[in-house]
């Protein structure tokens, strides 16, 4: 799941364009090693093994930054279901100045896994009382999907933008799963930065989204997801700042 672009209206806009992204950190001296650089090829790091639950066994939690400030929170949890992997994402934000609320943002989603692929998506969105939804369905390489951009249909295999999957990266088309919407996007390795987590900091390679998406994020060398930003319409830089991203950054 990514923020959408806007998350304003009217003269909210302003006050809500999403804060100052917290620096990286430093980037690893250019002499490394051509097998750190491997370990972090997206295609590596797309074909990690690992179950989610081994890879964030207390979930993923970020805080969500504009300015410096805390404005809003993203939860992620995983669990079983007989065979098939449930995944439930949470985000809220709420957006006050001088003790008054002026927006509110409530994203919720549940994606069912089989076997690694995904089978369904649900994703609600409540935006200041705008109420919109998605449903998803995959059956083989068919995905099926009704949205506020319509319904539409895919027959080569698309991967929802819930980010702790980092098989997403070798995909050249994503459902947003806040729009409903099939967006057509490159996604290029960036450089190898340091990353502040809950757990202190790791090494994490970044990845550009362009395209009809504009994101970046940050994986570690076991492929979580550990960080993510993106501009919002005014320009301004929003960040997740991981609080719980997979425990010790070296196990």
């Amino acid at each position: 799941m990514v923020l959408p672009s806007r998350l304003s209206r009217g003269s909210v806009a302003g006050i809500l364009a999403m804060g100052v992204a917290l620096a990286a950190g430093s980037v690893p001296p250019a002499g490394a090693s051509s097998q750190i650089e491997s370990t972090f090829a997206k295609d590596q790091l797309a074909s990690v093994p690992a179950s989610p639950e081994t890879l964030y066994p207390n979930g993923l939690r970020f805080d969500v930054v504009r300015k410096g400030d805390v404005v809003g929170e993203h939860r992620t949890t995983f669990r079983r279901d007989g065979d098939t992997l449930v995944v439930d994402s949470r985000m809220s934000l709420d957006i006050g100045f001088l003790g008054m609320t002026l927006y509110t943002y409530d994203y919720d989603s549940t994606g069912r896994w089989r076997d690694g692929v995904p089978v369904a998506v649900d994703a609600r969105v409540n935006e200041d009382g705008d109420i919109r939804r998605v449903e998803a369905r995959w059956s083989g390489d068919t995905l099926s999907v009704d949205g506020s951009k319509g319904a539409w249909t895919a027959e080569s295999p698309v991967l929802p933008t819930n980010h702790w999957n980092a098989a997403v990266l070798t995909r050249t088309e994503v459902l947003n799963t806040i729009t409903g919407g099939r967006n057509s996007v490159t996604i290029t390795p960036g450089p190898m930065e340091r990353v502040e987590t809950g757990a202190g900091p790791r090494e994490a390679r970044r990845f550009d989204y362009t395209g009809e998406l504009e994101v970046q994020v940050w994986y570690d060398a076991r492929g979580r997801w550990v960080r993510l930003a993106f501009e919002g319409k005014d320009g301004t830089p929003v960040t997740y700042v991981c609080t719980e991203c997979g425990g010790d950054p070296n196990g």
